[in-house]
């Protein structure tokens, strides 16, 4: 991240592991070293439930789905009752489920699970959340990580599981994970994994995070082996298997293993492509756990593994946690500062919104290839804010008119066809037809959709597009700058395009929400590689595109789809425009971050350029070259 005083507003999500009655521990929901996901499952026990948990977890997550489990599902604590309860849920859109009232207890809890959220048309989708309310004593880990799974084959999406409930430890065993690594090759990959089993309550040691300068590290190493270390985790990859002190490290923790007879005391993950027959001898027998096909699958099935071997876990003993791991690991570089700071979000206020609805039926028939459909099924018809003739002009045929309805009657449930809907689904409803028509309109200016099976079709910017493939904007600081928005990778041989998700909410206003992607084409148009190809080369290439970056890109985006003085144009037709802020929402804090950077640490490949061009402007591909110099993300 630059030193800049305007910085992108990151969307955070609490948790109760807290080491106080009111210490609680933020978690981000989205990191650029992690798989991308919409979806988050909230797993809660009634013994970590309470008036400002519950506030916090449904306002934060917004989940569509809250399924309550519990044998007695009361919500009497604090200025809290059944009534309040409810109301917050359907504030936020949620449709609540009691599903334990006559289960006591329920047979199969990840079952009950499961089956309630395949009926809900809702987490079928994504973006998806639920969150789930569970008795006093149950396993609510397992539960939740085996709903996660079962989730994940159910809707062929990966899951964010966020636990909430009391986490207990035995102080008095082993409790450090112990991970070995290259040095300075496997270093992301150490401090991400490093982070994730830390905001699961595991402590964690590894030397790019524990050792101090001067400290004599070999000593550390051993005793943090021989004697603090309930894991070993050995990080296996090309580098490492080249590394004398990794394999000193594995070499003394197998020798550890043996003597004292811990069956899985040595566990190694495998991160690249190196061959398992090119594994050292005293590992290569044992069950290796690959991440190399994604890490958020493989972290799961290391933390079934730690579960299953009951690694402690002591939140709670140790006041251990995210950001505590943080404050202790960061950078000296680093100073939280008095001075307030303008933070720039991926939210765009909807100006207007068009004043009609019009229903058809019949079957939508599409003449034109990549053509989207601006319209949302509902009880046997079609709805759209395009009049017949609007259709027929984007060459959809095959629909039948059948009424007109003012726009706010219909989503306030004063028509027929959404006065039995709850408030909650009238509004998904809304947020449904405006993302279809979003997409509409970013195909109406020449963007393509990727499509892949089981997941949402994402618009991208095909090769020319844009003369040079270049956006002008006017960036924060006021000055005229101009960003590469499709390139070229020589080294990969592959196009990059800048994907723009979008999509509608509603809080105390509607707004567009924008997540910007890169996907990777072969010819620049759409012939694509495969699906592990382009998460390889998404993790490689833009692991060095720092905020500022992604800032600019949603800059230049946004000034080229600006067609007017007030703003973007979605819609503008016989029903009234759907209008959306070509600026983002800005939020202010009172204090800042200071970022001091280290000689030799910038990222030279992501300053944006101002009137002249440069080879970061003219060629990506120098973007990518330099990428493993880098040592943060985005």
């Amino acid at each position: 991240m630059s030193g800049d005083i305007v910085r992108p507003y990151l969307r955070l999500v609490r948790d109760n592991a807290r080491t106080g009655p009111q210490t609680f521990r933020l978690e981000q929901v989205q990191n650029a070293l992690l798989p991308i996901t919409d979806n988050t499952l909230g797993v809660c026990a009634a013994d970590g439930l309470d008036e400002s948990i519950l506030v916090t977890l449904i306002t934060n997550l917004r989940p569509s789905l809250v399924l309550d489990l519990r044998t007695a599902p009361r919500f009497d604590f604090g200025k809290f009752n059944r009534r309040v309860a409810l109301d917050l849920f359907e504030s936020v859109g949620a449709t609540y489920r009691d599903l334990g009232a006559n289960q006591n207890p329920p047979a199969d809890i990840v079952e009950v699970i499961v089956k309630a959220a395949s009926t809900s048309e809702a987490l079928l989708k994504r973006p998806a959340s639920a969150v789930v309310l569970l008795d006093a004593g149950v396993d609510f880990e397992k539960v939740a990580v085996g709903a996660a799974q079962k989730l994940r084959d159910l809707t062929s999406t990966l899951w964010e599981l966020v636990l909430f409930g009391p986490l207990e430890a035995d102080v008095s065993a082993k409790q450090t994970v112990f991970i070995s690594h290259a040095n300075p090759e496997d270093n992301e990959f150490a401090l991400w994994l490093e982070a994730q089993l830390t905001r699961l309550g595991y402590e964690t040691w590894s030397d790019v995070s524990a050792l101090r300068p001067g400290e004599v590290f070999w000593d550390s190493i051993e005793d943090t082996i021989r004697n603090k270390a309930a894991k070993v985790v050995a990080v296996v990859s090309r580098a490492s298997m080249k590394k004398s002190g990794v394999l000193d490290e594995i070499s003394l923790a197998v020798s550890v293993e043996r003597t004292k007879q811990l069956n899985g005391f040595v566990l190694p993950i495998r991160v690249d492509d190196l061959p398992y027959s090119e594994f050292r001898a005293n590992i290569a027998r044992k069950n290796v756990i690959d991440f190399s096909g994604g890490w958020a699958i493989g972290l799961a099935q290391l933390i079934d593994a730690f579960s299953k071997d009951r690694v402690p876990r002591h939140r709670q003993a140790l006041g251990l946690s995210l950001t505590g791991w943080w404050a202790q690991r960061k950078p000296s570089t680093l100073a939280v500062t008095s001075n307030p700071e303008t933070l720039i979000s991926n939210r765009f206020r909807v100006k207007a919104l068009p004043k009609r609805l019009h229903s058809y039926s019949g079957k939508a028939l599409v003449e034109r290839q990549g053509a989207s459909l601006p319209l949302v099924p509902l009880k046997g018809l079609w709805l759209s804010y395009y009049s017949d003739l609007e259709l027929r002009d984007l060459q959809i045929s095959g629909l039948t008119h059948e009424s007109t309805f003012s726009a706010e009657d219909l989503f306030a449930g004063n028509v027929s066809l959404t006065n039995d809907l709850r408030a909650g689904d009238r509004q998904r409803l809304q947020h449904r037809l405006l993302n279809r028509h979003w997409e509409t309109f970013l195909l109406t200016r020449g963007l393509r959709l990727y499509e892949m099976t089981g997941r949402q079709p994402t618009p991208f910017i095909p090769d020319g597009l844009l003369q040079g493939n270049t956006a002008h904007f006017v960036d924060v600081d006021g000055k005229q700058k101009r960003r590469l928005v499709v390139g070229y990778s020589t080294k990969r041989s592959v196009h990059w395009h800048l994907a723009p998700l979008g999509y509608f909410s509603t809080s105390h206003e509607t707004t567009l929400n924008l997540k910007m992607r890169i996907v990777f084409s072969e010819d620049g148009q759409g012939i694509w590689p495969s699906v592990e190809r382009m998460r390889t080369m998404r993790r490689g290439f833009c692991k060095n595109w720092w905020n500022d970056r992604w800032r600019s890109l949603q800059f230049a985006l946004m000034a080229w789809l600006t067609t007017s003085p007030d703003g973007i144009p979605v819609y503008n037709g016989e029903s009234g425009p759907l209008l959306v802020e070509s600026a983002p929402m800005a939020f202010h804090s009172p204090v800042s971050i200071r970022e001091d950077l280290a000689e030799g640490t910038e990222d030279e490949t992501a300053a944006e350029t101002d009137t002249e061009p440069s080879e970061d402007d003219l060629d990506e591909g120098v973007a990518e070259e330099d990428a493993s110099q880098s040592t943060g993300g985005v």
